[in-house]
């Protein structure tokens, strides 16, 4: 006879506080709440479940913009670079006698709770009224300096080919343009490695300078090359090389697809003068432009530098001729994932060859030492990189766990192990 289950089983512990921070992976203000939420989520026995959801500013502007259709009280400008989702979940305990519910179960329920909207400040006071929870006094340059690396390790996460454009005006620098290509695409399952890899390797070839003259062979390269046209409430267009006879035109480059879409804000696509006449002129939208969808091909979107492209639009223009020199001052490639696999092949392979030469010479004690060819210059820097990128990534949240657990440590000691009056001994 089978036995019956008790319904008074002990539950897994649920969280009391959910916490959602969201925001620009660069900005400091998205570290420091970042921060906050995973050291009390680290330190608290779980009390806090803490989420971060790191993005570029492209991608945090339209988040931003998406919310306000759920949260009609959202004002942008209170929540420029991150914002904070909190809710309390001990409005969903289970009530003392009632039958058990998984943690789990719980959580789910907890997530259709509105959600109070905090900014990043207001989750550092709560933190420190909640749990007395104070960071070490960190600077705004290692938060940046966190921040950098942290984004520069979700563009090569990517698997995608990373350009950058740096802007300027009248030798005053407006900002980097950081470009993403090929375009992000239609399906979150698919590679957009072949939506348009002609017209992707053809765009890349001006930024680093492979491109060349259709006449004399000289290399070509977006630097140096100037922002000519100016659209209010549309897009910058640039790419121009200009001779005396006009703007250069080497050989036409056929229409691929369109099959991905101008519909965000930082589109980069194509110019042409009609079907199949594309060369090096581009275009970056200022908002979506779904009228381009069947007249342009789409080879990427802007991922950073929103602060230089709305500098680009409050640019004065006249019948939309910019009325300063706008131009690029440096082009380039911060990311290329084929070098990279390359690379990290190649890597792969010396460690393999060096494991093994290892394994031969322990098991032949009396022979003489086996050498292997080091990686290349290439891989030795994907690797030390790589290296560098994932240790400093946890630097500050390390640094600062030690010193609240060791803080924590100090005042349950002095308080003879009970809770202080902000019950902040052992933060539970």
């Amino acid at each position: 006879m089978a036995t019956r289950r008790p319904n008074n089983c002990a539950a897994a512990p649920q969280p009391d506080y959910d916490i959602l921070v969201r925001g620009n992976i660069r900005a400091v203000d998205f570290q420091r709440a970042r921060l906050v939420a995973q050291v009390l989520q680290g330190i608290t026995d779980d009390r806090v479940s803490a989420t971060v959801d790191a993005l570029t500013a492209f991608e945090y502007e339209e988040t931003l913009h998406s919310m306000i259709q759920e949260h009609s009280n959202l004002k942008k400008t209170l929540y420029p670079d991150a914002i904070v989702l909190f809710r309390d979940l001990r409005a969903v305990s289970p009530r003392k006698g009632a039958v058990a519910i998984s943690a789990a179960r719980q959580l789910d329920a907890a997530k259709n709770m509105p959600a109070s909207l905090w900014s990043p400040e207001d989750l550092v006071r709560w933190a420190h009224t909640e749990f007395g929870l104070e960071l070490p006094d960190f600077t705004e340059d290692e938060y940046r300096q966190e921040g950098d690396l942290q984004f520069a390790e979700h563009l090569t996460k990517k698997k995608r080919s990373i350009v950058y454009l740096d802007l300027v005006t009248e030798d005053q620098p407006l900002g980097r343009l950081v470009i993403e290509v090929p375009a992000h695409g239609l399906h979150s399952a698919q590679l957009y490695d072949d939506i348009v890899p002609l017209s992707v390797e053809h765009f890349i070839r001006f930024f680093d300078g492979t491109a060349q003259h259709p006449v004399s062979g000289e290399s070509l390269s977006f630097r140096g090359t100037k922002i000519n046209r100016l659209v209010a409430n549309g897009w910058f267009q640039g790419g121009e090389f200009e001779t005396d006879e006009g703007p250069l035109m080497g050989d036409p480059l056929p229409d691929e697809n369109f099959v991905a879409p101008h519909a965000h804000r930082g589109t980069v696509s194509l110019v042409n003068s009609g079907p199949h006449s594309s060369y090096s002129q581009f275009m970056v939208a200022f908002r979506p432009t779904p009228y381009f969808d069947r007249k342009f091909v789409c080879v990427g979107r802007c991922v950073d530098g929103a602060a230089a492209l709305a500098a680009v639009e409050a640019e004065p223009a006249r019948f939309e001729r910019p009325l300063r020199l706008l131009a690029v001052a440096a082009a380039g490639i911060l990311v290329d994932p084929r070098r990279a696999a390359a690379a990290e092949e190649e890597a792969a392979a010396a460690e393999a060859a060096a494991a093994a030469a290892a394994t031969a010479a322990s098991a032949r004690p009396h022979t003489t030492t086996v050498t292997t060819k080091p990686p290349s210059a290439p891989a030795r820097a994907a690797t030390a990189s790589s290296t560098a990128a994932s240790g400093s990534r946890e630097s500050l949240l390390s640094r600062a766990s030690t010193a609240v657990a060791a803080s924590v440590a100090r005042r349950t000691a002095a308080s003879g192990g009970r809770p202080d009056s902000q019950g902040s001994a052992g933060l539970v």
